[in-house]
This record gives C-alpha cells, structure tokens and sequence, in this order.
C-alpha cells in the first residue's frame, strides 16, 4: 500500500465530521489500555499527539502527555498501549486522512458524531465512510 501521511509533529487529531452541536471532536487519551475517545476539540493536553516517521511508510502515534504508549489496536477499537512499535498507515481521504492498522483493512473511525464517542476499527469503507476521516491540525 502506497502511504501519503502527515509530516512528523505534534497535532490535534480531529475527526472530519463535526458534532450535532457544530464542535469539532478531537481524539482524547482518557487513561492506559481503554479506547480512545473523542471530545470538544482543543481544550486538554491529552488531545495533543505526536506523529513520528515518514510519510510515506507507517507512523507511529502517541499521546504526547506519555509519550511512553502508542495509539495501538486492541480488539475492535484504538487504545493507548504501552509502546512496542505500533504503526499506523496513513493515506489521503478527502479533507483529511483515512488512518489504518497496516496489518488489517480496518481503520480509525466513530460510530456517530458525539462527545465520548469511543475511537473504533472498521473495515475501510465500510459504514459511514465520512466518520473515517480525520484532519491532523498543528498542536
């Protein structure tokens, strides 16, 4: 699979769809091996996320307030592990990109819209495709 992610940096990473309230909903590191969540863009320090690696292979992400876990898969959803060299492949989708384990079909993506929505796997394309974008914005 041919990767066109962002550059390595620190961002906010928000998903394309806004809420029924119109608020951006950025992914949230809420504790240790529990899904990600997604919460009103840009208020805690636990949406900021640092993105290492080149574009053009998979990155690794990881909550910038411990930098010692990874955004990782875990059963059906995306959990801050402990790190071990988890990666996610990156590629261009409409205004963002679609983030996806590069071991499986299965990206990021919300079941709806909503404050507290946990952050789930799902086959690509799949669903609601529009819930599987995410923009990274600069932290």
């Amino acid at each position: 699979m041919a990767y066109n992610g962002p550059n390595p940096g620190n961002y906010y990473i928000i998903n394309s769809v806004l809420s029924p309230t119109g608020d951006q909903l950025a992914t949230n590191y809420i504790g240790n091996n529990v899904p990600l969540v997604v919460s009103t863009a840009l208020q805690f320090m636990t949406q900021r996320w640092k993105v290492t690696g080149e574009p053009n292979a998979p990155q690794a992400i990881a909550p910038l307030v411990d930098l010692h876990r990874e955004a990782g898969p875990a059963g059906n959803f995306a959990e801050a592990l402990l790190a071990a060299g988890f990666t996610w492949g990156m590629t261009p989708s409409g205004d963002g990109y679609t983030i996806a384990d590069p071991n499986s079909a299965n990206v990021w993506a919300i079941n709806i819209a909503a404050e507290g929505q946990q952050v789930v796997l799902v086959p690509q394309g799949v669903g609601k495709t529009q819930l599987q974008v995410w923009k990274f914005v600069p932290a």
